[in-house]
């Protein structure tokens, strides 16, 4: 089976065929245009146009278009576009676009794209855009989007959007939107070409790697390991660690309470300079368990549980305070009964009455008393009325000696 690069190839010769071009050499090299195709050490490469595929080393590597393909070491290099895919060192490079794919260290890259894919130094990254993917170290690396996926040193990272994943530096990040994964000026980016260096470009992110995160939205950014940043200007910076609010949490380390990853942020904190960014987050169920998110209806109906409690307290409260009242008029009517005065001689009768008071509770007492004659024995009965409606009565008989 024909791998793809050479079923290319073999298209290349069979449009050189048809067009009439030169016939290959005795390497099998093609070259067509003014100085296309010389210092070339190798088999079976075609330069067509002007100083196209010139200070090649290597084998089947294809330049087509002015300045293309210059300066190749390797195999199976395409450079297809005015000055692409020049100071290339390794194989099956792809540069599609002026200026694409240009200064490149490794195997496998494929840059489609004005000025896209330059000095990248890694094998097996995609580029797709206007400028994108430039200043690339690592491998495996995917940016489509104008301007996306610049400054990048890592693996895996995936940039999505204009000015998207600039600058970042860890493995496995992935930016989706315009602007997401990077603090870099998106619009400075957007209205100025960069230069070679890229000087201007000054990236205020992270300065130490982050590891698979997350960033989805327009200027969204994560700043920490495993960190996910939702919505337009969201920033997620809470690092793993974190402990939530209880009131004594001394005891409380495990998953439930302590993170294990970064924060979700569907938000900004903001600060002085950028404004606050909060958002709701809608449809979501009842949480069944420790470790899921509560809704508003589960708040509700705890509120509701909490009012049902506070009916019940107050409920109690007003009994204890009324059993609290009816006890203190209580002592005040014993106070009141306690004060009257009795028969003390024999053959005396006397009523009295008499009053009480304790604790802001009131009573008054009415009282009968009498001494038998020529007899030591006493007899007296008495009542009380209180502040709160109740009454005590009492009678009693004594025998003296």
């Amino acid at each position: 089976m024909l791998k793809k690069h050479n079923i290319f190839t073999l298209s290349i010769l069979t449009l050189i065929a048809s067009t009439g071009y030169s016939a290959p050499d005795s390497n099998g090299n093609i070259k067509e245009g003014n100085n296309a195709g010389t210092s070339v050490s190798g088999k079976n490469n075609i330069a067509i146009s002007t100083n196209a595929g010139t200070n090649v080393t290597g084998n089947t590597n294809v330049a087509i278009s002015g300045d293309a393909g210059r300066h190749v070491k390797g195999n199976n290099n395409i450079a297809i576009a005015y000055k692409a895919g020049n100071n290339v060192t390794g194989n099956n490079n792809t540069a599609i676009g002026r200026a694409a794919g240009s200064e490149v260290s490794g195997s496998f890259n494929l840059a489609h794209g004005y000025g896209t894919g330059q000095k990248v130094n890694g094998s097996s990254n995609i580029s797709s855009g206007t400028y994108t993917g430039v200043n690339t170290t690592g491998n495996a690396n995917i940016a489509n989007g104008a301007y996306s996926g610049q400054n990048v040193e890592g693996n895996g990272n995936i940039a999505t959007g204009n000015a998207a994943g600039v600058g970042i530096k860890g493995n496995s990040n992935i930016a989706i939107g315009n602007g997401a994964g990077t603090a870099t000026d998106v619009e400075y980016l957007m209205n100025h070409k960069p230069k070679s260096d890229l000087t201007k470009n000054t990236i205020n992110g992270p300065k130490r790697p982050v590891n698979n995160s997350v960033s989805l939205g327009t200027k969204a950014i994560s700043i920490e390991d495993d960190a996910v940043a939702l919505g337009s200007n969201s920033r997620a910076d809470i690092e793993k660690g974190k402990t939530g609010f209880l009131a004594n949490s001394a005891d409380k380390t495990d998953a439930t309470w302590t993170s294990t990853h970064a924060g979700i942020s569907v938000g900004n904190e903001g600060n002085d300079t950028t404004p606050r960014v909060t958002r709701q987050i809608h449809n979501l169920a009842a949480g069944t368990k420790d470790t899921d998110a509560v809704n508003v209806a589960q708040l509700r109906k705890v509120h509701e549980q909490v009012a049902d409690l506070r009916i019940d307290f107050q409920h109690i409260e007003n009994k204890l305070n009324r059993m609290n009242s009816d006890l203190k008029a209580g002592i005040a009517g014993a106070t009141a009964m306690a004060n009257l005065p009795q028969a003390f001689r024999n053959g005396q009768s006397m009523v009295s009455v008499a009053v009480g008071s304790y604790r802001g509770q009131s009573a008054a007492a009415f009282g009968i008393s009498r001494m038998a004659d020529n007899s030591p024995i006493v007899f007296k009965a008495s009542g009380s009325a209180n502040t709160q409606g109740h009454f005590n009565v009492g009678a009693g008989i004594g025998w003296g000696w």
